[in-house]
């Protein structure tokens, strides 16, 4: 629906005007439709799930939670295509700190995916993931959603005033539209830069995979190369509405080749990096823990 009266696009894994019974089942019980090692949803504020997968917003849907990009494994499947190779076996890892010489941390890669031969890394990518952030507080005006959806799929949130969309004493209200500038200038543009200065020394490739959208709000002609050349790669995705099931599937709607050289401007960091002979051995050490998903068993 294209009112922007109503932001709400996907909550709990399902549009807001799907009532099957799997959909009743995920709002009841909280759950995520998209992540392979997630039962629950765990994008919560203040204890509360708030649940929104995606959003909408002057009739253009975005994706506000990274979850959502996992959707068949189709990123991680696009991810290792392109960077390790067609046909890579691959594991993968979640939340692998990335650190300085010292121990300190430049910060978490979000994925790792492992080329991984009778024990030993043959090969690695970076995989981040990037959404977009939002402005307001979505929580209240999900919980009015989620109290009767079927009577709530469209409300108008703006008139809902003091019920719910009031967000503090000081009248800030709690209406959730797009954050395009936070979501790049303030972490994607630096974890690229900074991640990226360290996994370029050692040779590998960065993958970032984000909404099409977002890509295309950073303002930037970006020199695209042949995939060869390339070093830095982005898979850029949209959710496409499947009218007849009522729920939106995920697409790759472009890969771009780039390279890291280009996308970087201006950064200069003091600290000497670990070696990546360390960092592959912090690999082997997370293989068969809790940092390893099972997507394949």
């Amino acid at each position: 629906m294209s009112d922007d009266r109503f932001p709400l696009n996907e909550v709990l894994g399902f549009p807001t005007d799907n009532h099957s019974d799997d959909a009743f089942k995920h709002r009841e019980e909280k759950l995520c439709r998209f992540s392979d090692y997630l039962t629950e949803c765990n994008k919560t504020n203040a204890g509360q799930v708030i649940g929104t997968c995606s959003n909408q917003h002057r009739g253009d849907e975005y994706i506000v939670c990274p979850h959502r990009m996992e959707e068949d494994n189709l990123l991680f499947e696009d991810a290792a295509t392109e960077a390790l190779g067609e046909g890579a076996v691959y594991e993968v890892l979640k939340e692998v700190r990335l650190q300085y010489e010292d121990g300190g941390s430049v910060g978490d890669i979000d994925f790792i995916l492992v080329d991984v031969e009778q024990g030993k890394v043959q090969d690695f990518a970076s995989l981040e993931v990037q959404t977009v952030y939002t402005s307001g507080n979505s929580s209240r005006p999900v919980n009015h959603f989620l109290e009767n959806p079927r009577e709530r799929e469209y409300f108008d949130w703006r008139a809902k005033g003091e019920e719910i969309n009031r967000d503090d004493s000081q009248g800030n209200t709690s209406y959730v539209s797009p954050d395009w500038k936070s979501s790049h200038r303030k972490r994607l543009v630096p974890q690229v830069i900074q991640k990226g200065r360290i996994l370029n020394e050692w040779g590998i490739t960065q993958v970032v995979a984000t909404q099409d959208a977002l890509f295309n709000d950073l303002g930037k002609e970006f020199q695209e190369v042949e995939p060869e050349q390339a070093d830095l790669l982005w898979l850029l995705y949209d959710i496409e509405l499947d009218e007849e099931q009522n729920l939106y599937n995920l697409t790759l709607k472009k890969v771009i080749y780039s390279t890291f050289k280009d996308f970087q401007d201006t950064f200069s960091e003091e600290k000497e990096p670990e070696t990546k002979g360390d960092f592959e051995e912090r690999l082997k050490s997370d293989l068969g823990g809790d940092k390893q998903l099972q997507l394949f068993s």
